[in-house]
């Protein structure tokens, strides 16, 4: 037979559910600006080279490119170059 719970176990059970869903919310929270700050840290990383440091736009820009589908399909050098001939 299962024991049953009071009020009081009731209480207390739904209080340290609701804390533990407290700190789970504000964990999540925390490890979002974390990430932030890391994408951050590595677009800055990521943006400078030899020549120089690029410019954040440039930077956001082709990141955003990078993540898009390409509308073009490489089948081969040679139709690649012919493709670029017709442009």
């Amino acid at each position: 037979m299962a024991p049953t719970l009071t009020d009081t176990d009731k209480t207390i059970y739904n209080h340290r559910m609701n804390k533990l869903v407290s700190d789970s919310v504000n964990n999540v929270q925390e490890l979002k600006r974390e990430i932030f700050r890391l994408r951050s840290a590595v677009i800055s990383i990521v943006g400078e080279d030899e020549e120089g440091t690029y410019r954040p736009e440039f930077v956001k820009e082709m990141l955003r490119a990078a993540a898009e589908t390409p509308e073009y399909r490489f089948r081969g050098k040679n139709s690649f170059l012919a493709d670029l001939a017709g442009v």
